[in-house]
């Protein structure tokens, strides 16, 4: 079942296309998600995870507070609206939370990657230096 949260993003996430004319091809391809991914989030068949949420962020080069902010206020007429829609902006604290671990995650991945790629690097330059000696040993011969 898809939230009310999710319908949310996903008429933000309409908006956006249509504000910015974007065609559902080409953020499809621009975010490497299957274009049929992309119409269904935007007809609110689709969860919306929190790193696609940042990746759609970026790509319109909003931040997540304004992907939120839009989302999650309910403007309300009344005499206490100013009060109740600034506390409507700031609503949705897990789904920031999980960007925020996402986040973390993602550079504990990339911290990991690096360092096994820098181990590789001086793992081949090692196989360099004994195939370099090999060859001089035959030059010698």
């Amino acid at each position: 079942m898809i939230s009310e949260k999710n319908a949310k993003y996903a008429l933000r996430f309409q908006n956006l296309l249509k504000e910015n004319n974007t065609q559902q091809k080409i953020i499809s391809s621009e975010l490497q998600i299957p274009q049929q991914h992309i119409s269904e989030l935007a007809n609110n068949k689709r969860e919306f995870t929190p790193i696609l949420i940042a990746k759609i962020a970026s790509f319109y080069k909003i931040t997540l507070e304004e992907f939120l902010e839009t989302t999650s206020v309910s403007f309300i007429n009344s005499p206490n609206a100013n009060h109740q829609n600034a506390n409507n902006v700031y609503n949705d604290n897990s789904l920031v939370g999980d960007l925020v671990k996402s986040k973390d995650d993602t550079n504990a991945a990339m911290r990991e990657t690096i360092e096994t790629l820098k181990n590789t690097i001086l793992m081949l330059e090692e196989k360099v230096k004994r195939r370099d000696k090999k060859i001089e040993e035959l030059k010698v011969r």
